[in-house]
């Protein structure tokens, strides 16, 4: 992971992505999870039905778990970061 560019995700963000778009919504937190699902629930709807029932809500509870480890992973480079500024700064090591 890219120590300059790790941001947070938002809970919100994934949990409307999912609502709206279903396993689509996914490629906001994780691409693989996403295509996985989208492949097995999006037929499902189309000749079922089931999809709708299970897999939408099923999409809906793993976006927002990949975005909980995602948030989890990228926590110590969001650490380094804040460092990072503080000492350019001067605010580390006693010079402010």
């Amino acid at each position: 992971m890219d120590v300059e560019k790790a941001k947070e995700k938002s809970q919100l963000k994934q949990l409307m992505f999912t609502t709206l778009f279903g396993p689509l919504g996914l490629f906001y937190s994780n691409k693989i999870i996403a295509v996985f699902l989208s492949i097995f629930i999006i037929p499902s709807i189309l000749a079922f039905g089931f999809g709708l029932f299970f897999g939408w809500p099923f999409s809906m509870l793993v976006g927002v778990i990949c975005v909980r480890q995602h948030n989890i992973k990228v926590q110590p480079f969001l650490a380094f970061q804040k460092r990072k500024a503080q000492y350019e700064q001067g605010r580390i090591n006693g010079n402010a």
